[in-house]
């Protein structure tokens, strides 16, 4: 089943993507208040695209909204249905987080990938789901999602 996002993109690079990311992420805080029709539970999400001949590619920052969802200035992203690999990640502790996120792709590159007989998908390099904590569950059991799309 396809998800919808609303939020803000721009194109950059390896070089650029952090200093890029946060600055996307601060327009996005500015300008995500407009958004109406929020899906529940609240998703955060980043996508990356996949690289271009010259090493650009699309860096997609939002939030999840129900199908159909507009915001003025605010860009529509839809995640496709089909088939990802899914790796859950732990935030907490965050010091720890930039680590593990790296463990966790790293393994998935070097040793799942290989072994599963399954090859990357077209549609975007990957994403980060950041699913904000409900009150009811405690903190430590907070994660992020990544979604590598594959092809069987």
């Amino acid at each position: 089943m396809p998800r919808y996002f609303l939020g803000l993109s721009l194109e950059t690079n390896e070089i650029e993507q952090f200093k890029d990311g946060q600055k996307l992420a601060k327009d996005f805080a500015d300008a995500r208040d407009g958004i109406r029709r929020l899906a529940y539970p609240y998703v955060s999400v980043t996508i990356t695209g996949k690289k271009g001949p010259e090493g650009k590619f699309t860096y997609f920052t939002g939030e999840e909204v129900e199908p159909k969802a507009k915001a003025p200035g605010l860009a529509a992203m839809e995640l496709p249905a089909g088939t990802y690999g899914c790796i859950t990640v732990k935030r907490n502790p965050t010091w720890l987080l930039g680590m593990r996120l790296a463990q966790a792709r790293k393994h998935f590159y070097q040793v799942y990938l290989p072994a599963s007989g399954y090859e990357l998908g077209d549609a975007f390099e990957e994403a980060e789901l950041w699913e904000q904590a409900e009150e009811s569950k405690p903190r430590r059991s907070q994660s992020v999602r990544l979604l590598i799309p594959i092809k069987l």
